[in-house]
């Protein structure tokens, strides 16, 4: 019976439907409840609204990514209004080209079944992750939208790399490395990445040196032209360099925020405790053992079996693969907690890389082998920032998107190369997937909880979102400031909070939109913001308790910049409280102060 629906199969119909509908039924479940009130959203909705009244990017505001995401942003505020919902479809639009990548490049190693769960995960899992109360880590509105589409970039240009490899042509090459080039004027990094890495698969590339050169120039000289052109058109055009620093100036904040002797950069990497992240790497690999050699043996038994007529033999398959489906997902929620699924994925990239190194020297599947090695390579190359400490949330919703990829070629389609006999691949298959969609489940658990503790909904001119109970005092700020002040008149928001702005429909004249303790590292950042308190007279200041321990310091004005409240001190005076005192109670508050 299921032949009849092969041919729906093979044209993607059925994939198409489940992976619509997983979208549809995330989009929903979700739905305004993305990115958080304090923490990044606002820096990335106020950024392109501060570009269409005229400020100039590194000059006017400080930012440590490419210009595309900003720009692009703006583009589409420009057209659908200035509203949360741009940037709804923004991340939307970059989930459904990213999904469609992401089963191309899938189907490249895998059948259409497991292309569709590997799309199913990422949707689940990283795309609508909400695994911290601030709901940033997504790909509807992110923490920063040049990591999401610097990730659409790096798979568009990785797919065009395996259609040149394949198909040959120089409409895929300049398209691969056109790609290369938005990436880098996205988020620099991921673009060295995808050049360092399809670079290499070039050099490696000895059966084609007859297009070495031409390919050596597309992928590695022509990007890098094309973004060299672009920062250089910023860095002229920006007049007083000296003084506003350009591009190059503010990636000099990026390089901080990576700088291995911050507390935040230690524990993303897992470095802040290395014996034991290399004991939780080393307890995955053997839970993986386990189960592969739990599937093994009962496929074994299964191939054993003679001497039962088909029906009896088919329903002793389907009791079998059954039992281990379930035992396969006992064991994950028992004894495999979902934070560990991916702890061993720079083991697999690696692993994946020297395989597909070998097989193309060995003469195997030209392309297919040279790409799994670019793509690997590129992936662990993403996975550095979280080497010790992989996992889904967090940073991972976007630097685990390769990788997640690479978890399912080297599951689904190398590790079954082991077995010889029928019975115990489909065995294997039977295990594995129900293990998969374990995994998948328990990370949405969370995802869902988070979701559903976010009840209330704020609503104001420029968008909604449902936020949790506790943030209740920050719509009685809006309400007070839409209410009680000029909307000419200048807010800034200490330590972090550039969402009020954005929602209250008041602006800010500082080129600085967060003030955190790895800013304050930098030398005389605070007196360039006191200086700027003074000469744009800032009528009003916000003061909220964002807590800041993830870089050490925990509490502004307390713990760090005591010189700047000491100015702030000396200028304002309190003109209304929202809620408890900041940094004085576990409920959250907002303290607004008024200049003398």
């Amino acid at each position: 019976m299921i032949h009849r629906y092969k041919p729906y199969l093979k044209k993607g119909w059925l994939p198409f439907i489940f992976i619509a509908a997983s979208f549809i039924y995330l989009f929903k479940a979700s739905w305004l409840k993305w990115g958080g009130l304090i923490i990044d959203t606002g820096r990335e909705l106020y950024i392109p609204l501060k570009i269409l009244k005229g400020a100039v990017l590194y000059k006017d505001i400080i930012y440590e990514y490419g210009p595309f995401s900003p720009c692009f942003n703006s583009l589409l505020c420009a057209v659908f209004g200035i509203h949360m919902r741009s940037f709804i479809i923004s991340g939307a639009l970059s989930v459904i080209i990213l999904s469609f990548l992401f089963y191309k490049v899938s189907r490249i190693f895998l059948n259409s079944f497991l292309s569709t769960l590997s799309v199913v995960t990422f949707l689940f899992v990283l795309a609508f992750g909400h695994y911290y109360e601030a709901g940033i880590f997504n790909y509807i509105i992110p923490y920063s939208y040049p990591a999401i589409h610097s990730i659409v970039f790096a798979f568009g240009s990785l797919f065009c790399y395996y259609l040149d490899l394949i198909k040959g042509g120089r409409r895929y090459r300049y398209l691969s490395a056109l790609f290369i080039a938005l990436a880098l004027i996205t988020r620099i990094e991921i673009g060295v990445f995808l050049a360092i890495s399809i670079s290499v698969g070039v050099l490696l590339d000895f059966r084609n040196r007859a297009v070495l050169k031409e390919r050596f120039l597309a992928y590695s000289i022509f990007p890098v032209i094309i973004a060299g052109v672009v920062y250089g058109l910023i860095e002229s055009c920006l007049k007083n360099a000296s003084q506003s620093g350009g591009y190059f100036a503010n990636l000099g904040l990026l390089l901080k925020n990576i700088d291995a002797n911050s507390p935040f950069t230690r524990n993303l990497a897992g470095i802040g405790d290395i014996v034991q992240n290399l004991n939780n790497i080393m307890i995955t690999v053997l839970c993986y053992v386990i189960l592969i050699g739990i599937f093994f043996i009962a496929g074994f038994w299964l191939s054993k079996i003679n001497g039962l007529s088909k029906i009896k033999k088919t329903l002793v398959f389907i009791i079998a693969f059954l039992f281990v489906a379930a035992l396969a997902v006992f064991f994950q929620i028992r004894f495999f907690p979902y934070t560990t699924q991916y702890r061993c994925m720079p083991l697999i990239c690696m692993g994946l890389c020297v395989l597909g190194c070998r097989r193309y020297y060995a003469g195997i599947d030209y392309g297919k082998s040279l790409f799994l090695t670019v793509f690997s390579l590129f992936s662990f190359l993403l996975l550095m920032r979280m080497l010790l400490n992989v996992w889904a949330g967090h940073y991972g919703f976007y630097l685990l998107s390769a990788g997640m990829l690479c978890y399912y070629f080297f599951f689904f389609a190398e590790v079954p190369r082991l077995f010889k006999k029928k019975e115990i691949m489909y065995v294997y298959a039977a295990g594995f997937s129900a293990l998969a969609i374990s995994f998948a489940i328990s990370h949405f658990y969370i995802s869902d909880y988070f979701y559903k503790s976010r009840v209330s909904r704020i609503s104001f001119p420029r968008g909604s979102m449902y936020v949790r109970p506790g943030y209740n005092n920050v719509v009685d700020f809006l309400d007070y400031m839409r209410s009680n002040t000029e909307k000419s008149a200048h807010l800034v928001v200490f330590p972090e909070g550039a969402m009020l702005n954005f929602l209250s429909e008041r602006d800010t004249p500082l080129r600085y939109l967060s003030f955190l303790p790895v800013d304050f590292f930098r030398p005389d950042f605070e007196k360039d913001v006191i200086r700027q308190l003074e000469e744009n007279k800032i009528l009003y200041i916000a003061i909220l308790p964002r807590d800041t321990s993830e870089y050490g310091p925990a509490r502004f004005g307390m713990d760090y910049a005591q010189g700047l409240m000491a100015y702030i001190a000396d200028k304002y005076v309190i003109k209304k409280q929202f809620g408890p005192m900041p940094f004085t109670s576990k409920d959250f508050g907002v303290l607004l102060l008024e200049r003398k």
